[in-house]
């Protein structure tokens, strides 16, 4: 994840994260209604909404998301969750994005990009960004249950970099040498208490020129599973203005990704 004395700071802030969620989405369901999202970028989304991992399923986790802009924008009205959380919010968001950021100075080094082509200097700190942390809940089903909801379907991260902690069973990811074939091979990531899963996503494989690939994962209900999942995903986004060539090869903004 990161190396020498920033690691216990980083963990303890995961801790914190951990404490709130499950306060936060113990909550009763018209409390969390309140701040449905109306954008793609900050509040809540209950299960339900997209598709899920089997056919004709839909997804079964729910989501409370919190951008750098949200947090910006809403010091005027802020929701409840923001009124009382903002500092551990806005230290999460810093403490990711700077893990995010050290990981593109590195991946520029080692790709031996030119000044120009950097990947850091797509992401600017003091330039407007979709830059998000969301947290996921995956309530606990039942082993064996034929359920009309179930996990969170394949997909890859549309942004640059994602910095995920879990300390549960369930994501799943598809090899490079798997993807296109008939029968889909998936294999569980392991959870490591202390690490921090990074993805490369979509935008990054853009702004590298395809050198970087994003991978496709998925989440499903893992055997022996007794217990709600919790995730803390944190989404680094490219900065709006940000141009790059699309797998259409047409020329788009980073604002222009949903």
């Amino acid at each position: 994840m990161t190396d020498g004395e920033e690691n216990p700071a980083v963990l303890q802030k995961v801790d914190e994260m951990y404490v709130f969620m499950r306060e936060w989405f113990g909550q009763p369901d018209e409390v969390k209604q309140e701040v449905l999202s109306s954008n793609y970028t900050d509040g809540y989304k209950p299960t339900g909404i997209f598709a899920g991992v089997r056919e004709n399923t839909r997804d079964a986790y729910e989501t409370l998301k919190v951008s750098h802009m949200g947090i910006k924008k809403g010091a005027t009205n802020p929701p409840p969750y923001l009124q009382v959380r903002k500092g551990m919010f806005e230290s999460y968001l810093e403490a990711c994005n700077q893990i995010a950021l050290r990981l593109l100075i590195c991946l520029s080094s080692h790709l031996g990009l030119d000044k120009s082509e950097v990947l850091e200097n797509f992401h600017q700190d003091k330039e407007d960004s979709n830059s998000t942390l969301v947290l996921l809940k995956y309530p606990y089903q039942e082993p064996n249950l034929e359920s009309h909801q179930i996990g969170h379907i394949k997909h890859t991260d549309i942004g640059s970099i994602t910095v995920l902690f879990t300390d549960q069973w369930g994501l799943q990811v598809l090899s490079a040498a798997d993807q296109g074939q008939k029968e889909e091979q998936w294999k569980f990531v392991e959870p490591r208490r202390g690490c921090a899963v990074i993805n490369v996503g979509d935008s990054l494989r853009f702004l590298s020129q395809k050198k970087l690939r994003s991978c496709f994962h998925r989440v499903v209900p893992a055997k022996g599973q007794t217990v709600d999942r919790y995730t803390i995903a944190y989404f680094l986004r490219p900065s709006n203005s940000a141009t790059f060539v699309d797998s259409n090869g047409e020329l788009v903004t980073a604002n222009k990704l949903a």
